[in-house]
C-alpha cells in the first residue's frame, strides 16, 4: 500500500481482531503499554491531503460555559454529568486549566512543566493567554444535538459505538505567551454504555510555539503518549485516524470490536424505496466495474438487491436468475418498511467510508495492495420481512479502487428466520459468474463469513486493469494505411519534461511524436538524430489490413479519468495528485507487417491538477516481432530517455516496473511550480528602475470584497491598485498609503544587466488548467474553477546592488464562483541584503499577510500549503450577492408599491417568450405586464396570467432607509460573474453569459418596520440564448406579514416557489449548494427562431408557389452579392426563380443557380400549417443570430446585422403524413461575413425523395446533410446542438492590411516627427494631386511638413490633413510604424475586395495601395498600447481615391486627440464622433466595426445622379448630363418654381448649368450669400419675403415677390465660366388680393380651409375661418353643441402661409344662406363693406386690417319657415402693411346708439324659444 499504510493503519486497530496486531504496536519508546488497557500509539505522519472528515472541531452548543477560565495559569472546577474511567481510575470532576490540559487535581503552572505519576490529558500543554483575544469554553451532554455529533463522528472511526456521554472542552483563538499568532484546539471525552472511554484531541491553526510543549497523554503509571511532531504548526496536518488535525485514544474498558457494518453517515439518502417491490434508479459518482462490465448506474430494491437493469418483484423469484441481468443480492426477499424500518444509500469518493472500504480490502484481501476510489452503501435498517415477523438488518457495499478493481461487501446484523424463500449472493447476466451464500436460515447469517469476519461476506468482482478500455465515444479506424499519422488536437497541455504540448502526431507505427514523422516500422536514426520528442509504446511495423483497429480519446472526466487518477496515485503515491485530462491510444488486435499474429497495446498520457505529467504504457497479447522494435521515450535533446528491455515482445505482458505486469509507469514531468512562461507572454514589460506599468485586466479580479479591472505592476516586485513608484521596499508604503498591494517580493529589483519581467493573462489554455489545478489542490473545499489567471514573473533579475540572480512570480486567479486566489511561487535568490517584504495588505489595513522567513535565500523552502516555494492564499470568498456598481440606478423607487419600467438592453427569454422590457417593482418582484401590489397578493400569483419573477414578493418600503437598485451590464465585471454563475450551477450549460440585469433590494424594510431585508434577483442572457435566474438572499429578520419567493408563468405551465418555513432562514437554503442561492435556468437553448407578430404569415398557400423576397441588406452567399431570394412551398430558397413539386435531382445539379435547402421536398399547407417569413436589423431576431454566432463559430468575433428566418410550421407532407417543422435563418453581420442556419423540430419520415443542404451555381460549394431519415434530422448536428445545423457561407472583411516583408519598419522614430515619403503615383485628395506625402509619429498623413506632438488645432488650419488618430503617440517602450506601397500582390487584391464591397457602385480597377501601421505603439503619458492604420488606394488614372481607417485596441488617450479629415478649404473637414478614443474600434460609417471608409476624389463628393456623369471643365470637376439624359426645357435650365405661401423656391437642372459652363456652387441669388442647395441632380434656391434680395411689388390685382439667380462675379480660378459671361435668370411669386370662403357645412366650429392653385407663378395661401366660444379667442367650439337662439358667437377669419409682418387680413363682407350655397338668393349680411351690416344690431367688428386674422361676433338666429341651421360665408382681401391703415373705421349713419347694441325684432327669423343644432 505504499505510504497509505501507516494512515489507515490505527483504523484497523479498531476493525479487526487486535490479538493478531496488537505486536506491532504494544511498545512505545521503550514504554510497554498495559495491554488491558487500549491505547493508540501516536504515530508521527506528513501532512495528509486527502481530507476524510467533516472538519475536526465539535460546534459549540447553546449550553456551553463560556469564558470558563480567565485568569493566567489558573483552572476550573467542573463536576461531571457522568464519572469519566481513565486507565483504571474513576472520576467525577476534573480541572480545566487556561494552559490547555485536563487534570484531576489542582495545581498552578503557568507553562508546560514535564510531571511524573499524575494523570493529565493535554491536548496541548503550553502557556495559552486570552489577554488580548480568544476563548475557553466547555459543554457535556448525554442527550441532544452535542451527542449526535460525537455519535456521527465516532462512527465514521468505529463504526457501531454509541456513546453515551461527552465533554468538550475547546480553546478558540487564543494566544502564546508571548503572542505569536491564534491558536485553536479542543478535548473531547465520550464514553458509552459498555465502559468503553475514547479521547479526542482535535486542532485548528496553530502557529509554531516558541515555548515548551506537550500534546498527549500522561498516567500514573507513566505509560504516556505523545503525539510526536517537530513544530506545534504541525498538529493541524497529522493524524492516527485518518483525518489531519485529529487524534483518538481509548483509556478504558475491553477493546472496542467495530460493527461489521458500514455507519449509516448523516449525508445519506434515506427512505430511497417506499413502495412495495419496486426499485430506484442509482446514478454512480464513478464507474463500478462488474466482471468487465463498466456500471454507471444500478437499480436499488425494496426486496434486497441491485441490479442493472429495472424489474419488479415482490419477494423472490428465481425465473430472474436467468433474466440476463447481472444482480447482487445482499439479502433478496420480501422486505418492506411499512410499520418501520429504512432503506438509504450513500456513496463517497473521500473519507471515513473510503477509509473503511479501502481497510476492509486491503484486511481481505491483503495481496490487493490497492486503495478504494469509491464507494456505494446500501443499509436496509430495521426493515421487516413480509409477512412481518420481526426487524431484520444488513447491508452491500460495493467499492472501486485505484487499480479498478472492484469488491462487493454483504454485512448482516440481526435478523429472525425468513418464513419465504430467499437468496444471498450474485450472479451475472452470462451465468459465468455466480455465488450464493449457503447458511440454513436468514437468521445465521449474522454467524457465517468467507473472509474469517462473522457477519461479512467479501467478493473479488473484478481484476485490476491494465489496458483501459476503449469506449463507444473513441475515435476509431483513423488510421487505415502504412505509416500514415494523425495530428491530434489536445484538449489540454501535455508537459513532457518541461515542454507543453498542445498536439502530437500519433502513428500507425505505434508512437507519438512531437512533429510530423512517418515511418514504415522502427527507425534507429530516427530515434537518436531527428531532435523531436517521442514516446513509442511500441515502435514497430504495425498495420490494420486485414484486422484490428487503431483508436483514440480524450477525457477531462469520467471512467478514463478516474482510472488515471488511481493508476498515478497507486504507481507513483508520493503523487497525491488527481489527474486533469487523459489520452488514450490503443492499438487494438493490429498486425504485425509481415502478418504472424494479433498485437494489442496501448499508451496512456496523464496531465495531473499539479502540473505534473506520466505515461502509462499497457501491454496485451502479442506474439513475437520479427522486425527490430523499440519500446519507450526519448526527448529531442535525448537529456530523457528510456528503452524497455525485454527479450522479445512476446514477454511485454509479462514485465513492469511499477509491480503489475504488462504495464510500465513513467513520470515525464514534476509538479510545475512557477507557471511557465509562454510565448505570448508581454516581456521586458518593465525597463527601467522604479518603473510602474498599468495592466488592464481581461476580467474583473475581486480582493477582499472590492472589484478591479486594472492593476499597477512594479519593477521592485509588487501590484497596486494605484500608481506607485518606490525604488525599493518603503515601510510607510506599506502602512500609510491607503492602497491594496500585493507583493511575492516587495525590494530593489532591477533588469539592467540581466533578467526579464513578463507578464500574461489567460482565459484558456494551459495557464488556466494550472490555475485551475492549483486552485482545487490547495483549496480541496473550493470545487472550483479558475476562469482568469494573472502571472506576473520576475526572471532572473537582479537585487540591487547586484548580488545574483533571482527568479520569483505571483499568479492572480478568478473563479468560476467569484471566489479569487493569490500564488507566490519561488524560485532560486540570493540573501537581499536590502529591506524587503513579502505578503500582501489591503488598503483599510483589515487583511493582511506577511511571510516569514529569515532571509529571501530561504523563500524557495517555506510554503503555507505543504508546497516548498508556494504559498497561496484566498483573498476573495464566493460572491453570493453581485455587488452594486457605481453605475447602477439607485433609489430606483422610492414610494409604497411603486413600480418601474425598465427597458432590457438585450432581449430576455423566460421559457420561450422573448423580452424587451419589464416593471420592477418596490414589493419585490419583475413583472411582464405593469402590477402594483402593496405587499404579497395569492390572487395575482395565480389568476393574473402575467409573468413573474419573485425573490421575495412582500412588502416591503424604504421610507427610513434602504436602497432599491438595478443595473444592466454586457461586459464587465456583472457580466464575468454571471458566466462564472451559470457554469458553476450549470456545468452542462457550457456557455456565457452575453447580458445581465441584477437588481438589489438593500436593506430595505419589512412594512411593519421590523429591521433590515436584503436580497436580489439577476436576470442573465446567455450566448446560446439560454436564461438563467439567480436569486440570492443576505441577512433579514422574519417576515409577520405574506410572502412568496420563486417564479410563476402567465399560464402556469412553469412555476416554482421556495419551501422555506421563515425568510429569516432564505439566507440558509439553497438548491445549488450555495446557501443564500437558487438558481433556475428558465430558457433551454434556442433551437427554432421565434415567429414574431410582424411575421409575414401564410405566404405561400399553394403547391409549389414561389415567393419573390425582397431583402433589407444584401446577403453574400459565397462571394455573390444577393438583394432578393426565391421562397419556395417545397422547403428552399434559390437565387432565381425556380417552381418544383417536391425535390428534383435534376435542379439541384444541372440547373446552375444557387440554392439553399433546409428540406427540399414535397410540402404543402392544404390541411393545416403555416409558412412564414421576416427580416429583422434589430430586436430579438439580431440578438438571436448573433449569439448564435458567437456560440457556433467563436473566432468570428462579430455580430449579426440582418437577419431572414423562414420557418415552415407544422406544414404536411404530401401524402400526408404528419407534421413537418423546420426552418432556415440568413444572417448577415458586420464584418461582411454571412451564415446559415438550419433547424429541425418533429417531423415523420417523409416517404418521398429529400435533401437538406445547400449548393452554388458552379458547385464549387454545396453540402448534403447526411441523415438515414427526415426524422432524425432533429438528433443530427454540426455544431454540437441537436437539431441545427450551421454554415460559413461568406468570410468575412479582414480588417488590418496585413504589414508584409517588405514594407519599411520603424519608419518615423522621432518624437513629433514625419518622414517625407515620395509616391509611385499621385494620390488625389478632393480634387487636389499630390506626389509626396508626410508620415507622423503622431497619427496622420499631412502633404505638407508639420511639426507636432500632439494633436495641434492651430497647425491644422488651411491645410490637407488625413488623421486617423491624430495624438501624442511615441514609440519609446515598444510599437513600431511600417508604411508600403503595391501595385500589385495581397495588398492590392484586399483593395479590389474592399472597395467593390463598401462602394459597390464603383466600377474601379485598384492599380495603388498606399498602407501606413501603426502598432502597439503607446500614447504619451504610456496608458497601454495601441493600434491602428490607414491606407489610401486609387486607380489606375489617379482620378479615382478611397481612404481607409483601420482600428485595433486602442485605450482612452488622456490627451486631446482628433480622427478624421481635413482638408484646405474646409469644405470636406470631417470628424469621427466618438467620446473616447476607446470607442474607435466599435464603430463604422460601412458597417465592419473598427473600419471608416472614404471616397476623397472630385467626383465623389459631387454625388452625380444616374442621368449625370462627372468630367472636369478647365480643372474643375463637376456633374455634367449624361449622353441618354434627355434636356428638357434647356433654355431655362429646366427651371422649375414653386409658390406656396411663404415657402418659395426654384430649382434648375445641375447638368445643364455645368454644360452651359456654369458650377453649381458659383450660383447665388440677388444676395450673393444665398446660394442653392444639391437636392439629387437640381440645384434648389430657397427665398422669403424679406431675404435674399427679394423685391416685393403690388398692383390692383396681385402681391408680387421676384428675385433672379446669377452667376458669381468674378469667380476666379475655379470658375468654369467666361469672366464675360453673366447668368441672370429671374423668377417671381404673385399672389391674388380677394378670395372667398365659405363654412364647409352648416355651421362648423372645425376650420373652414381654402387652399387655390394658381397657374404658372402665382402663389396660394389659406384662409380659414372658426367660430370660438368668447372674445379672447382661445377656446374654439368642438364636437356637437346646442346653442340658443341670441347666443353670442365669435368668429376669427384666418390667412395662413403669408408674412404676418408684411400683411394684413381685410374682411370686406361676410353673410349667411340657409343652405351651402354662396350665391342663393335668400341671405342675410352680417358685414358690409368692412362694417357691420347696420340691419343687425348685434355684429361686432372686433379686429380687421391690424394682423393676419379678422374678428367678429353676432348673435344666434334662424332662417323662419326654412331651416333650423344656416351657412355663414366672408369675402376677405390681403392687405400690405406699410404703416398706413389697411381697414377703416365704420361709421353709424342714422344717428341711433342703440341700433348697434340692440337686435331688432324680426318675425321672419328670430324665435325667442327656439333651440337650433350647430354641426360641430
Amino acid at each position: 500500500m505504499g505510504s497509505l499504510l501507516p494512515l489507515c493503519l490505527a483504523v484497523l486497530l479498531f476493525m479487526t481482531d487486535f490479538k493478531d496486531l496488537l505486536w506491532n504496536v504494544n511498545v512505545y519508546e521503550g514504554v510497554e503499554v498495559n495491554q488491558s488497557v487500549i491505547g493508540v500509539p501516536s504515530l508521527t505522519l506528513g501532512a495528509v491531503e486527502r481530507t476524510c472528515g467533516q472538519g475536526t472541531l465539535f460546534p459549540a452548543g447553546p449550553a456551553a460555559v463560556q469564558h470558563a477560565v480567565t485568569s493566567d495559569g489558573s483552572n476550573t472546577l467542573i463536576q461531571l454529568s457522568q464519572t469519566l474511567n481513565y486507565f483504571g481510575r474513576t472520576y467525577s470532576q476534573l480541572y480545566l486549566s487556561m494552559d490547555g490540559y485536563l487534570s484531576f487535581q489542582s495545581f498552578y503552572y503557568d507553562t508546560y512543566v514535564p510531571m511524573t505519576n499524575i494523570d493529565i490529558i493535554a491536548p496541548l500543554w503550553t502557556d495559552v493567554d486570552i489577554y488580548t483575544r480568544g476563548n475557553i469554553y466547555y459543554e457535556q451532554a448525554t442527550s441532544g444535538a452535542l451527542l449526535q455529533t460525537a455519535t456521527n463522528e465516532m462512527n465514521m472511526m468505529f463504526p457501531g459505538f454509541t456513546p453515551s456521554w461527552v465533554f468538550v472542552g475547546t480553546w478558540e483563538k487564543v494566544e502564546f505567551e508571548p503572542d505569536t499568532g491564534e491558536v485553536t484546539f479542543q478535548v473531547v471525552l465520550v464514553s458509552d454504555n459498555a465502559g468503553h472511554t475514547f479521547i479526542l484531541m482535535n486542532y485548528g491553526p496553530i502557529p509554531d510555539d516558541p515555548e515548551p510543549w506537550l500534546a498527549g497523554l500522561q498516567n500514573q503509571e507513566n505509560n504516556n503518549l505523545t503525539i510526536q511532531t517537530s513544530s506545534t504548526s504541525d498538529l493541524s496536518t497529522v493524524t492516527n485516524v485518518g483525518i489531519p488535525g485529529r487524534w483518538v485514544f481509548q483509556v478504558s474498558g475491553a477493546k472496542f470490536v467495530p460493527s461489521v457494518m458500514f455507519p449509516i453517515v448523516p449525508s445519506a439518502v434515506h427512505n430511497a424505496v417506499i413502495s412495495d417491490g419496486n426499485s430506484v434508479l442509482v446514478q454512480f459518482d464513478q464507474t463500478f466495474t462488474y466482471f468487465g462490465r463498466r456500471y454507471t448506474q444500478f437499480y436499488l430494491s425494496m426486496d434486497g438487491y441491485l441490479s442493472s437493469q429495472y424489474f419488479f418483484t415482490d419477494g423472490f423469484s428465481s425465473y430472474y436468475l436467468n433474466n440476463n441481468m447481472d444482480i447482487i443480492a445482499p439479502l433478496w426477499t420480501d422486505v418492506d418498511t411499512y410499520t418501520r424500518g429504512d432503506i438509504s444509500y450513500e456513496q463517497a469518493t473521500s473519507g471515513p467510508l473510503l477509509q473503511l472500504a479501502t481497510n476492509a480490502v486491503n484486511h481481505h484481501f491483503p495481496a490487493a495492495n490497492t486503495s478504494a476510489s469509491w464507494v456505494l452503501v446500501a443499509t436496509w435498517d430495521k426493515v421487516e420481512f413480509e409477512p412481518d415477523n420481526g426487524e431484520v438488518t444488513f447491508q452491500v457495499v460495493l467499492i472501486s479502487c485505484e487499480d479498478s478493481s472492484s469488491f462487493i461487501l454483504m454485512n448482516y446484523g440481526d435478523m429472525p428466520v425468513d418464513p419465504e424463500p430467499w437468496m444471498a449472493g450474485y450472479l451475472t447476466a452470462n451465468q459465468t459468474h455466480q455465488y450464493t451464500i449457503q447458511a440454513t436460515s436468514t437468521s445465521v447469517l449474522k454467524t457465517t463469513t468467507n473472509v474469517g469476519k462473522p457477519g461479512r461476506w467479501a467478493f473479488q468482482v473484478n481484476d485490476p486493469v491494465v489496458l483501459f478500455p476503449v469506449l463507444s465515444s473513441a475515435v476509431h479506424h483513423f488510421l487505415t494505411y502504412d505509416a500514415q499519422v494523425q495530428l491530434i488536437q489536445l484538449d489540454q497541455t501535455f508537459t513532457y519534461f518541461g515542454r507543453p504540448y498542445t498536439q502530437l502526431y500519433l502513428s500507425m507505427d505505434g508512437y507519438l511524436s512531437s512533429q510530423y514523422l512517418s515511418t514504415d516500422g522502427y527507425n534507429y536514426y530516427y530515434q537518436y538524430y531527428n531532435n523531436m520528442d517521442i514516446i513509442a509504446p511500441l515502435w514497430t511495423d504495425v498495420d490494420t489490413y486485414t484486422r484490428g483497429d487503431i483508436s483514440y480519446e480524450q477525457a477531462t472526466s469520467g471512467p478514463l479519468l478516474q482510472l488515471a487518477t488511481n493508476a498515478v496515485n497507486h504507481h507513483f503515491p508520493a503523487a497525491n495528485t488527481s489527474a486533469s485530462w487523459v489520452l488514450v491510444a490503443t492499438w487494438d488486435k493490429a498486425e504485425f507487417e509481415p502478418d504472424n499474429g494479433e498485437v494489442t497495446f496501448q499508451v496512456v498520457l496523464i496531465s495531473c491538477e499539479d502540473g505534473s505529467s506520466f505515461i502509462l504504457m499497457n501491454y496485451g497479447d502479442m506474439p513475437v516481432d520479427p522486425d527490430s522494435w523499440m519500446a519507450g521515450y526519448v526527448t529531442a535533446d535525448h537529456a530523457h530517455q528510456y528503452t524497455i528491455q525485454a527479450t522479445s515482445t512476446s514477454v511485454l505482458k509479462t514485465t513492469t516496473n511499477v509491480g503489475k505486469p504488462g504495464r510500465w509507469a513513467f513520470k515525464v514531468n514534476d509538479p510545475v511550480l512557477l507557471f511557465p512562461v509562454l510565448s505570448s507572454a508581454v516581456h521586458h514589460s518593465l525597463t527601467y528602475d522604479a518603473q510602474v506599468r498599468l495592466i488592464q485586466l481581461d476580467q474583473t479580479f475581486f480582493y477582499f470584497g472590492r472589484p478591479y479591472t486594472q492593476l499597477y505592476l512594479s519593477m521592485d516586485g509588487y501590484l497596486s491598485s494605484q500608481y506607485l513608484s518606490t525604488d525599493g521596499y518603503n515601510y510607510y508604503y506599506q502602512y500609510y498609503n491607503n492602497m491594496d498591494i500585493i507583493a511575492p517580493l516587495w525590494t530593489d529589483v532591477d533588469t539592467y544587466t540581466r533578467g526579464d519581467i513578463s507578464y500574461e493573462q489567460a482565459t484558456s489554455g494551459p495557464l488556466l488548467q494550472l490555475a485551475t489545478n492549483a486552485v482545487n489542490h490547495h483549496f480541496p473545499a473550493a470545487n472550483t474553477s479558475a476562469s482568469w489567471v494573472l502571472v506576473a514573473t520576475w526572471d532572473k533579475a537582479e537585487f540591487e546592488p547586484d548580488n545574483g540572480e533571482v527568479t520569483f512570480q505571483v499568479v492572480l486567479i478568478s473563479c468560476e464562483d467569484g471566489s479569487s486566489f493569490i500564488l507566490m511561487n519561488y524560485g532560486d535568490m540570493p540573501v537581499d541584503p536590502g529591506s524587503w517584504m513579502a505578503g500582501y495588505v489591503t488598503a483599510d489595513h483589515a487583511h493582511q499577510y506577511t511571510i516569514q522567513a529569515t532571509s529571501t535565500s530561504v523563500l524557495k523552502t517555506t510554503t503555507n500549503v505543504g508546497r516548498p516555494g508556494r504559498w497561496a492564499f484566498q483573498v476573495n470568498d464566493p460572491v453570493l450577492l453581485f455587488p452594486r456598481l457605481s453605475s447602477a440606478v439607485h433609489h430606483s423607487l422610492t414610494y409604497d408599491a411603486q413600480v418601474q419600467l425598465i427597458q432590457l438592453d438585450q432581449p430576455f427569454f423566460y421559457f420561450g417568450r422573448p423580452y424587451t422590457q419589464l416593471y420592477l417593482s418596490m414589493d419585490g418582484y419583475l413583472s411582464s405586464q405593469y402590477l402594483s401590489t402593496d405587499g404579497y397578493y395569492y390572487y395575482y400569483q395565480y389568476y393574473n396570467n402575467m409573468d413573474i419573477i419573485a425573490p421575495l414578493w412582500t412588502d416591503v418600503d424604504t421610507y427610513t432607509r434602504g436602497d432599491i437598485s438595478y443595473e444592466q451590464a454586457t461586459s464587465g465585471p456583472l457580466l464575468q460573474l454571471a458566466t462564472n454563475a451559470v457554469n458553476h450551477h450549470f456545468p452542462a450549460a457550457n456557455t456565457s453569459a452575453s447580458w445581465v440585469l441584477v437588481a438589489t433590494w438593500d436593506k430595505a424594510e419589512f412594512e411593519p418596520d421590523n429591521g433590515e431585508v436584503t436580497f436580489q434577483v439577476v436576470l442573465i442572457s446567455c450566448e446560446d440564448s439560454s436564461s438563467f435566474i439567480l436569486m440570492n438572499y443576505g441577512d433579514m429578520p422574519v417576515d409577520p406579514g405574506s410572502w412568496m419567493a420563486g417564479y410563476v408563468t402567465a399560464d402556469h405551465a412553469h412555476q416554482y416557489t421556495i419551501q422555506a418555513t421563515s425568510t429569516s432562514v432564505l439566507k440558509t437554503t439553497t438548491n445549488v449548494g450555495m446557501p443564500g442561492r437558487w438558481a433556475f435556468q428558465v430558457n433551454e437553448r434556442v433551437l427554432l427562431f421565434p415567429r414574431l407578430s410582424s411575421a409575414v404569415h401564410h405566404s405561400l398557400t399553394y403547391d409549389a408557389q414561389v415567393r419573390l423576397i425582397q431583402l433589407d441588406q444584401p446577403f453574400y452567399y459565397f462571394g455573390k452579392r444577393y438583394t432578393h431570394f426565391y421562397l419556395s412551398m417545397d422547403g428552399y430558397l434559390s437565387s432565381q426563380y425556380l417552381s418544383t413539386d417536391g425535390y428534383n435531382y435534376y435542379y439541384q445539379y444541372y440547373n446552375n443557380m444557387d440554392i439553399i435547402a433546409p428540406l427540399w421536398t414535397d410540402v404543402d399547407t392544404y390541411t393545416r400549417g403555416d409558412i412564414s417569413y421576416e427580416q429583422a436589423t434589430s430586436g430579438p431576431l439580431i440578438y438571436l443570430a448573433t449569439q448564435a454566432i458567437h456560440h457556433h463559430f467563436p473566432a468570428a468575433n462579430t455580430s449579426a446585422s440582418w437577419v431572414l428566418v423562414a420557418t415552415w410550421d407544422k406544414a404536411e407532407f404530401e401524402p400526408d403524413n404528419g407534421e413537418v417543422t423546420f426552418q432556415v435563418v440568413l444572417i448577415s453581420a458586420d464584418d461582411g461575413s454571412s451564415f446559415i442556419l438550419m433547424n429541425y423540430g418533429d417531423m415523420p419520415a417523409d416517404p418521398e425523395s429529400w435533401m437538406a443542404g445547400y449548393v452554388t451555381a458552379d458547385h464549387s460549394h454545396q453540402y448534403t446533410i447526411q441523415a438515414a431519415s427526415t426524422s432524425v434530422l432533429k438528433t443530427t448536428t454540426n455544431v454540437g446542438m441537436p437539431g441545427r445545423w450551421a454554415f460559413r457561407v461568406n468570410d468575412g472583411i479582414q480588417l488590418f492590411y496585413p504589414v508584409l516583408p517588405g514594407a519599411v519598419q520603424h519608419a518615423v522614430t522621432g518624437d513629433g516627427n514625419a518622414r517625407l515619403i515620395s509616391l509611385a503615383q499621385p494620390f488625389s485628395y478632393f480634387g487636389r494631386d499630390y506626389s509626396q506625402l508626410y508620415l507622423s509619429m503622431d497619427g496622420f498623413l499631412s502633404f505638407e511638413s508639420i511639426y507636432s506632438d500632439g494633436y495641434d488645432w492651430y497647425s491644422s488650419l488651411n491645410k490637407d490633413i488625413i488623421a486617423p488618430l491624430w495624438t501624442d503617440v511615441d514609440s519609446y517602450n515598444r510599437g513600431n510604424i511600417t508604411y508600403e506601397e503595391a501595385t500589385s500582390g495581397p495588398l492590392l487584391d484586399q483593395a479590389t475586395m474592399d472597395i467593390n464591397r463598401f462602394f459597390p457602385d464603383v466600377n474601379i480597377t485598384v492599380s495603388w495601395v498606399f498602407v501606413a501601421t501603426w502598432e502597439k505603439m503607446e500614447f504619451e503619458p504610456d496608458v497601454g498600447e495601441v493600434t491602428f492604420q490607414v491606407v489610401l488606394i486609387s486607380d489606375e488614372d489617379y482620378d479615382v481615391s478611397f481612404i481607409l481607417m483601420n482600428y485595433g485596441h486602442i485605450p482612452d488617450d488622456p490627451m486631446s486627440w482628433k480622427a478624421g479629415l481635413l482638408t484646405k478649404d474646409s469644405a470636406h473637414n470631417f470628424d469621427i464622433q466618438v467620446p473616447r478614443t476607446s470607442l474607435l474600434p466599435t464603430t463604422s460609417n460601412v458597417g465592419r466595426r473598427g473600419r471608416w471608409a472614404f471616397r476623397v476624389d472630385a467626383c465623389g463628393t459631387l454625388n452625380c445622379s444616374a442621368n449625370e456623369v462627372c468630367f472636369a471643365r478647365s480643372g474643375t470637376y463637376g456633374c455634367g448630363c449624361a449622353d441618354d439624359n434627355p434636356r428638357n426645357n434647356s433654355n431655362n435650365f429646366d427651371a422649375v418654381e414653386t409658390c406656396v405661401g411663404s415657402a418659395r423656391s426654384v430649382s434648375l437642372s445641375r447638368c445643364q448649368l455645368f454644360d452651359a459652363g456654369f458650377a453649381a456652387e458659383v450660383l447665388h441669388l440677388n444676395d450673393p450669400s444665398c446660394r442653392g442647395e444639391m437636392q439629387e441632380d437640381r440645384v434648389v434656391f430657397h427665398f422669403n419675403n424679406d431675404t435674399c434680395g427679394t423685391v416685393l411689388q403690388t398692383n390692383q390685382t396681385h402681391i408680387i415677390f421676384e428675385n433672379s439667380i446669377q452667376a458669381f462675379s468674378g469667380a476666379g480660378s475655379r470658375s468654369v465660366v467666361s469672366r464675360d459671361s453673366w447668368l441672370n435668370v429671374t423668377f417671381y411669386c404673385a399672389y391674388p388680393l380677394t378670395q372667398k370662403i365659405s363654412m364647409p357645412m352648416r355651421f362648423q366650429a372645425t376650420a373652414g380651409v381654402v387652399s387655390k392653385n394658381l397657374p404658372g407663378a402665382e402663389g396660394t395661401y389659406q384662409i380659414r375661418m372658426v367660430p370660438y366660444t368668447d372674445a379672447t379667442y382661445t377656446t374654439p367650439y368642438s364636437g356637437n353643441i346646442i346653442l340658443q337662439v341670441n347666443t353670442q358667437i365669435f368668429v376669427a377669419v384666418e390667412v395662413v402661409g403669408v408674412d404676418s409682418q408684411r400683411f394684413s387680413t381685410v374682411l370686406d363682407s361676410c353673410w349667411a344662406t340657409p343652405y351651402d350655397d354662396i350665391n342663393y338668393y335668400i341671405h342675410w349680411d352680417l358685414v358690409i363693406k368692412e362694417c357691420p351690416n347696420p340691419k343687425d344690431g348685434t355684429v361686432q367688428i372686433l379686429q380687421n386690417g391690424v394682423s393676419t386674422s379678422s374678428h367678429f361676433s353676432f348673435r344666434m338666429f334662424t332662417f323662419t319657415g326654412l331651416t333650423d341651421s344656416f351657412f355663414l360665408h366672408c369675402q376677405v382681401h390681403l392687405c400690405l402693411l406699410n404703416g398706413g391703415e389697411c381697414a377703416l373705421p365704420c361709421d353709424d349713419d342714422d344717428g341711433d346708439a342703440d341700433d348697434r347694441k340692440v337686435r331688432r325684432q324680426r318675425s321672419l327669423d328670430f324665435h325667442d324659444t327656439a333651440s337650433i343644432s350647430m354641426s360641430f
